[in-house]
This record gives structure tokens, sequence and C-alpha cells, in this order.
């Protein structure tokens, strides 16, 4: 899959997918997909990849709600499968400390 077949498919189709989950859209408070701009800086070196999502959910309990969906194990989960490369995908939880804000 080329990176523009990626990024199309990460949009259209699965993240559409990923919106339609009943726990989603109940636990699930934000859902950002970036995908890496083809400018290059010599500021910083930058990863190869095709893209990241974060998700918000309002606690841990309804992100496992939501990832022990019926729908995401279905549909979601395998659609994962067609275009992320598992084995090398990097999931962190946490908690964010905000530095600077409006």
């Amino acid at each position: 899959m080329t990176h523009e077949e990626f990024v199309k498919h990460h949009i259209e189709k699965h993240g559409q997918l990923f919106k339609q989950i009943p726990e989603a859209k109940k636990h699930c408070l934000r859902y950002i997909q970036t995908h890496p701009i083809k400018q290059k800086t010599d500021v910083v070196d930058v990863d190869n990849f095709d893209g990241t999502a974060e998700l918000w959910f309002d606690n841990l309990e309804g992100l496992e709600n939501t990832l022990n969906s019926q729908l995401y194990k279905d549909k979601v989960f395998p659609d994962e499968k067609k275009f992320l490369d598992h084995e090398n995908t990097l999931v962190t939880i946490g908690n964010q400390v905000e530095i600077i804000s409006d």
C-alpha cells in the first residue's frame, strides 16, 4: 500500500468504521489522525511512518469497553489488519500535562 493509499484508507474507511462503534460514541472524547507532511526540515529528524492515531477516552474502562465491543472485534480490528503493521505499532496509555496553552 502506498502512503497515499494508507492515508485515504485511514481517514475514509478506518476512521469512519471506528466512529460507528456505540461504545466509542459514548466513551471516546477525541480521535485525531496525523499523517506526516512531505516537507522536511534540517532542524529535527523525522521518523518514516505513514500516520498516527491519538484517542482520548473518558477513562480506562471506556477504552476497554470500546476495544472489547463486538463491532470493534468484527469490523474495526479486521480492518486494522489490512493496513497496519501491528507487530511494530506502538501504543501508549498515559496522562497529559499541559505546559503551554492559549
